[in-house]
């Protein structure tokens, strides 16, 4: 290896073949062109035809010069220069290149990959071995650090990949630890940390107390602009969805794009944030109509791909579409007291309401139908109301005055006549509040409010199967939420009002969970049987 300033030659010796040039002159010199082959036509045809071109007798001077020169560039690259070479390591014994490859790296990786095979590089132009060290390993995957060949090193390094999780500093210096300990590695050691950039735990620093041990080295982290960015969970709003994006570094103004994919990873909506100097955290919005923001499985950020920048959107995510059936008795009521304003407050923040008559609600195919008193559904509605409910749809029941003189068979169970009335001066008892949740009930896990209390309800017959299709119950026993399977879908019929007639449930904080976790049902697919049987 031979410097000139800037300028490294890695086999100098190459350079003898410049000697050569004034041999080459010669014979370029010497050697005349070759003759010009020309087929010799009928005289008549030459007569008086004056020559255009003619071929020189010794080759131009600057013909001469270009292959020269050519043959002198093709010496000097034999001699493999370099501009501006590597940086020799510091110090002395194996050089360290610590990398993190955890999920904040994958969208700076390039950067970080050719800076750590730089490092090698230098290593190998000192005669130095590598221990390459990467802080993001698999589970099960090798502990023991190695010190190599920079060769060995340069293709391990340029075959890895990224991990989808964090980086695990804290073992990586265990293991460095450990490596000195059985004499694997030696002090002294020149290291190198590639970082991230982000302080993903407090292990940040036991490593590099860790590396600072081993003795003189560096660290390198992606500038400010390049800080790797996150994105949290998407929230769905009215219209459309809201996405917060972060960053570990609020130094300067970014901008960029949040994108939803469909199943088939066709683009459904973008949405554009930017970061003003100095803040972390922004918001991205954008509208979407749902039947588009349905179909959404995955959203990511499009300039910074990475699994942090990236969302995998569930069922959960999605707002069905529910239909409230109006029927003529809203008509005499106040709106604010009827019972499809308390199911479109409890329902406005995990579905999308429409109200409208059940031959226009079930041309828009909605996920669940919400019925309130509709007492007895004969003829044509009810042929139609069956077929919903046998091709997957959900349909959801309140009771009221005429469900409790007269039902039908579209309910989860046998009603008795009349209805139960508790308290007052002519009831028996008095109002009964709810029992705590069954574990395998869909409402498992919500708090009950200590005030929510029922004052009247439709009994159910008590038949064997009642227990398996109750999601709710009073304090004494009988059932407030009953379902049950009809072919593909789901009938599930509240035992009290949607207003608060016959329970101040309606007007609690309870009912919205209540409501939200029966409307998760709206989208699903065929049951097994567990869930056919409430669990």
């Amino acid at each position: 290896m031979f410097a000139l300033g800037p300028l490294t030659l890695l086999a100098p010796l190459a350079l003898i073949g410049l000697l050569a040039l004034p041999v080459i002159w010669l014979l370029l010199r010497a050697t005349p062109p070759a003759p010009r082959r020309s087929i010799f036509p009928p005289l008549r045809l030459i007569f008086g035809l004056n020559p255009d071109e003619e071929t020189p007798q010794r080759t131009p001077w600057w013909l001469i010069l270009l292959r020269m020169a050519i043959a002198a560039l093709i010496i000097i690259g034999l001699a493999r220069p370099i501009l501006f070479p590597p940086t020799p390591p510091e110090g002395e014994g194996p050089i360290v290149v610590v990398m993190d490859d955890g999920w904040a790296s994958a969208s700076d990786w390039d950067r970080m990959n050719r800076a750590g095979l730089a490092r090698i590089d230098a290593a190998r132009q000192a005669g130095r071995q590598v221990a390459l060290v990467f802080t993001a390993r698999a589970p099960g995957g090798a502990q023991d650090i190695i010190v190599v060949d920079a060769g060995e090193a340069r293709r391990s390094l340029a075959a890895h990949e990224p991990r989808a999780w964090a980086p695990d500093r804290a073992d990586a210096a265990a293991r460095i630890e450990a490596a000195l300990a059985s004499g694997a590695l030696q002090r002294p050691a020149a290291p190198t940390w590639i970082s991230d950039g982000v302080d993903h735990d407090e292990s940040a620093a036991e490593l590099a107390q860790t590396l600072v041990s081993l003795g003189p080295g560096r660290v390198i982290a992606p500038a400010p602009i390049r800080a790797p960015l996150g994105l949290t969970p998407l929230e769905p709003i009215a219209d459309g969805f809201a996405a917060t994006v972060i960053r570990a570094d609020g130094t300067g103004q970014r901008e960029g794009v949040v994108t939803a994919y469909d199943a088939d990873g066709r683009p459904l909506a973008r949405a554009g944030f930017a970061f003003e100097d100095g803040a972390t955290e922004t918001r991205a919005e954008t509208r979407l109509p749902l039947e588009l923001r349905n179909r959404a499985a995955i959203a990511r950020l499009e300039s910074r791909p990475s699994a942090g920048s990236t969302q995998i959107l569930d069922d959960a995510w999605r707002r069905p579409l529910i239909g409230l059936v109006v029927s003529g008795s809203l008509e005499d009521r106040q709106p604010l007291l009827a019972d499809l304003h308390y199911i479109e407050r409890a329902m406005e923040e995990s579905s999308q309401t429409r109200r409208g008559s059940l031959a226009e609600l079930l041309a828009l195919q909605p996920g669940a139908l919400v019925l309130t008193d509709a007492g007895r559904i004969v003829g044509p509605d009810a042929e139609d109301v069956e077929r919903y409910v046998a091709e997957g749809g959900l349909l959801i029941r309140f009771a009221g005055p005429r469900l409790a003189e007269r039902s039908d068979d579209l309910v989860p169970t046998r009603l008795r006549s009349g209805g139960r009335a508790l308290g007052g001066a002519l009831g028996w008892d008095e109002p009964q509040p709810l029992a705590p949740f069954a574990d395998d009930s869909p409402f498992a896990g919500l708090d009950i409010p200590e005030d929510v209390t029922v004052s009247r309800q439709v009994l159910a017959e008590p038949v064997a199967e009642l227990d398996t299709l109750t999601w709710a119950r009073l304090a004494d026993g009988t059932p407030l939420v009953t379902a049950a399977r009809r072919g593909r879908g789901r009938v599930v019929l509240f035992h009290v009002t949607a207003a608060p007639d016959w329970s101040n449930l309606p007007i609690s904080g309870l009912f919205p969970e209540m409501m939200a976790r029966v409307a998760a049902y709206a989208n699903s697919s065929a049951p097994s049987e567990q869930e056919a049987t409430g669990a």
